[in-house]
């Protein structure tokens, strides 16, 4: 056994213990005798969970994940017993401190693509019993749906900003915002669509009534787009929401993903 230790201000403190074969051993022992955790404990912990997860055995009545994330899941089990966190898109000392909020994201992004949705804290009591949950850590959740959900395919996990939306998680009243000629049957007025100016955004209370307005317009040409600044400078280009109306085209702005509501009036991708 060598000890490596530090120069300068903490000259002489160790910082790095090198083992040979024969001392492995011995030093995992005192090391859990210490309350250190072995890697392979956190590995052995993934692969029941995803296991868990895609026989469906955790979830009301064994309903099995859809195919993507059965797939996926079935990735990350067999990564886990390989000690191969690449389906994950983690290296193994992250994973070794982040393994609870890995193991919970999991359970939540198998719960939204089986199609639980509601506001988030609902969601969150629904999955763990812990309504702030979810909320801490969205980010993992939304980087394992981008590597699960073949519908996000070249998006980097990263850039999944607002992502469980789309799963129908609502974090406050949802808008739906758009530009075109349309006509909206609410209750017993109608609402022309080409009337707000520059642009419409509606709650999405109206999504259904959208919906059916758009497809009685029939547009020729339904634009979708991500980002806001282009969305308002194209509905400007184009003359505004008549002259879109006057060309057959309804524009949509989608913050990248397109809430459920909406979605289904969207061209397939």
């Amino acid at each position: 056994m060598r000890l490596t230790r530090h120069r300068g201000p903490a000259a002489g403190e160790p910082y790095e213990v090198r083992l040979g074969p024969a001392e492995v051993e011995t030093a995992y022992r005192l090391a859990i005798a210490e309350g250190f955790e072995p890697l392979g404990v956190g590995l052995a912990a993934l692969e029941a969970r995803a296991r868990t997860l895609r026989e469906g055995t955790a979830a009301p009545g064994g309903e099995r994940p859809p195919d993507s994330m059965s797939r996926f899941l079935e990735a990350v089990e067999r990564g886990a017993r390989e000690a191969d966190l690449a389906p994950l898109g983690m290296r193994r000392e992250r994973f070794k401190a982040e393994r609870r909020d890995v193991l919970d994201a999991l359970d939540a992004a198998v719960a939204l693509a089986r199609g639980v949705q509601g506001w988030g804290r609902v969601v969150s009591e629904r999955v763990f019993g812990d309504s702030k949950r979810l909320g801490a850590i969205e980010s993992r959740v939304s980087q394992l749906l981008v590597r699960a959900d073949p519908r996000w395919d070249g998006i980097a996990p990263d850039e999944a900003t607002d992502l469980l939306e789309a799963y129908g998680v609502r974090r406050r009243p949802g808008l739906l915002r758009c530009a075109g000629a349309a006509e909206l049957r609410i209750g017993e007025r109608a609402y022309r669509l080409e009337d707000f100016t520059p642009t419409a955004t509606l709650p999405d209370a109206w999504a259904a009534a959208w919906v059916e307005g758009v497809c009685r317009a029939a547009p020729a040409v339904v634009t979708t787009i991500e980002n806001e600044y282009p969305f308002l400078s194209y509905v400007e280009e184009a003359g505004g929401p008549a002259a879109l109306g006057a060309r057959g085209e309804v524009v949509v702005y989608t913050r990248a993903f397109p809430r459920r509501p909406s979605s289904r009036a969207l061209p397939p991708s």
